[in-house]
């Protein structure tokens, strides 16, 4: 954030700065479709990367890795689900993985669960793109503010990505 902040600072300097040639074109208003970043950070649609802060699913994205991956984590009464999405966190991303280990810590220990793979329709044969547990421990955890990671294994080499609280939501049925 501060380096998109610094970012326009330093753009703002430079087109003032240019703009002392006593050129008309400092005089043209900008367009209309214009979006201002505030020191609060981007428009609310949208975080750091240029994608909302939900997925296609409705859940809460996760960067995983360098964003090569985003993970999307939807919590449901009676299932937690896993999809496993693109850079842009837009379309669903079939892996060749059998399960991804969600590790939460919540009231002082850690507890790991495993999510198999529930292959969507459109996913290729012996990939999936979507992990679920019906562990009803994880859901309980998730609701109660618990902080953890994701973590899962592409092409040899384990991908991770944290899962924290968001505190975007009602508060109902749970404190912190």
């Amino acid at each position: 954030m501060n380096k998109i902040i610094g970012m326009i600072v330093t753009l703002v300097a430079a087109a003032s700065l240019a703009g002392c040639g006593g050129s008309d074109a400092s005089k043209t208003p900008p367009p209309n479709d214009v979006v201002s970043l505030t020191p609060d950070g981007p428009p609310p649609i949208l975080d750091d990367h240029g994608h909302g802060s939900h997925g296609p699913h409705g859940g809460d994205l996760i960067e995983i890795g360098k964003a090569s991956f985003h993970g999307e984590l939807v919590n449901n009464d009676n299932q937690v689900s896993m999809y496993v999405l693109g850079d842009q966190a837009k379309a669903s991303l079939a892996i060749d993985a059998p399960e991804v280990t969600v590790s939460l810590k919540h009231d002082g220990s850690v507890q790991s669960y495993i999510l198999t793979a529930a292959p969507e329709p459109d996913d290729e044969k012996g990939k999936s793109s979507r992990f679920t547990s019906q562990d009803p421990a994880l859901a309980t955890a998730l609701n109660g503010g618990a902080e953890g990671v994701v973590i899962f294994q592409v092409d040899g080499k384990s991908h991770t990505g944290s899962i924290s609280h968001d505190h975007d939501h009602d508060h109902a049925g749970h404190s912190h």
